[in-house]
């Protein structure tokens, strides 16, 4: 069984590389997952729901495999038990860099086991774990806090460049006599800095 699909991302290729790096994130946006252990860099031992409407769990091995270039990799994955219903799968993951955004795109697979091609078990049901993996990535990327903490910051070291930059022009200005010196520049410094912010945050 196989599904492809693409996501654009306001964000860019690290980011999203690391929500596969970082089991800690990687377990935030894997579906049904209640824990999980790094055995060795890139591999990691997850315990999920059971996707037979039970709640009932079975552990799962991940490994992450860097592909030929930085922004191309494979998560494969493997039941550790003969009575799951998927016996192993992987996801081919591609990051295509377009500007401000990046593409994820990925191509995924799944091989049932015997057990499971016996139960006639909804295709669909299968596959929505898949897609939620890639939906759930997307929705801790739009409330990423470190990504909001990096555009603030450089939102307010523009406000605060265009601030001292009008401070040191008003004050030359002032000196010179100019629109009647200091206290009406004050005036106009202060109305200044008031549409610089509320075009920087805009």
């Amino acid at each position: 069984m196989k599904l492809s699909g693409e996501y654009r991302l306001a964000t860019k290729p690290d980011a999203i590389k690391r929500y596969f790096e970082n089991p800690d994130l990687f377990k935030r946006c894997l579906p049904g997952c209640s824990a999980i252990e790094t055995l060795h860099p890139g591999n990691y031992l997850a315990t999920v729901t059971r996707i037979n409407g039970t709640m009932e769990e079975t552990q799962y091995l991940f490994k992450y495999t860097p592909g030929e270039d930085k922004n191309a990799f494979t998560m494969s994955w493997r039941g550790t038990d003969s009575s799951n219903l998927m016996s192993h799968g992987e996801h081919q993951i591609r990051l295509l860099q377009n500007g401000k955004t990046t593409i994820l795109a990925h191509h995924s697979s799944v091989e049932l086991t015997k057990r499971g091609k016996e139960c006639a078990i909804d295709p669909g049901k299968i596959m929505t774990p898949l897609t939620h993996l890639f939906e759930n990535i997307v929705d801790q990327l739009k409330n990423d806090p470190d990504k909001t903490d990096v555009k603030d910051e450089g939102l307010l070291a523009k406000a605060e460049d265009a601030v001292v930059e009008m401070e040191h022009e008003a004050e030359e200005a002032a000196a010179t006599g100019f629109l009647g010196g200091v206290q009406m520049w004050g005036w106009i410094a202060f109305g200044i800095l008031i549409l610089v912010l509320i075009f920087v945050f805009e």
